[in-house]
Formats: structure tokens, sequence, C-alpha cells
């Protein structure tokens, strides 16, 4: 998971600018997996 307009997911993993986007209400259901724990963790406790 990013935040708009950056590559490098909330967790600090730097992602290729070509990796596929999904907005953010698809997070946690089945068309979001794979994701990452620690970027969901992170997104859940800025309180979107």
């Amino acid at each position: 998971m990013v935040r708009a307009g950056e590559t490098r997911a909330m967790c600090g993993r730097e992602l290729d600018p070509a990796a596929e986007a999904r907005p953010p209400d698809v997070w946690g259901t089945a068309e979001a997996d794979p994701f990452c724990r620690a970027c969901g963790a992170q997104y859940l406790r800025q309180g979107l």
C-alpha cells in the first residue's frame, strides 16, 4: 500500500513505479490479496 503518487510502500519497501495499483476500498477484501500486513497496519493507524 502506498500513499497517492508515491512509489515507496507504507512499510518502507521501494516498489516498481509500474506495479499494479488498486483503490484503498479493496483493502482487506479478496481482491486485495496478496497484501502486505505491515502496510495494512500503517493504513489502519492513520484512521482512514
